[in-house]
């Protein structure tokens, strides 16, 4: 099977985002970072009915994407959906905190980690 690149996204405290796996060497300057890697290939079953298959490969197909990207696709749609959830569930956590707040605790957690590296 051919080598797929992914994609990796990280804070700068080494820890990955929730929806991403292992840690890698954290920025020296608390930035986030992304790279390709090599990644492990899981095999899914799915199902789905007939009128959602046709429009995602009608869709796909308008895009010009073949039928052998159905899988990166898929993968794609999943890891969005994961980010897009994990956003507002950290934006409802932080609705009562106000944004002069946030910057505060941003910058305490900036100074922090800048303090602890030096």
């Amino acid at each position: 099977m051919a080598s797929e690149s992914a994609f990796r996204v990280e804070l700068g405290n080494g820890q990955p985002l929730p929806w991403l796996a292992e840690p890698a060497d954290p920025c020296q300057d608390g930035c986030i970072r992304a790279w390709a890697h090599e990644p492990t290939v899981t095999r899914w079953n799915l199902t789905n009915p007939d009128e959602t298959d046709r429009l995602v490969r009608g869709f796909l197909a308008r895009l010009g994407i073949g039928k052998g990207d159905l899988s990166e696709s898929v993968g794609e749609a999943c890891r969005r959906e994961v980010l897009r959830r994990t956003v507002a569930e950290v934006q409802g956590h932080n609705a009562d905190l106000s944004p002069v707040d946030a910057m505060r605790l941003a910058e305490k957690a900036v100074a922090a980690t800048r303090a602890a590296r030096s």
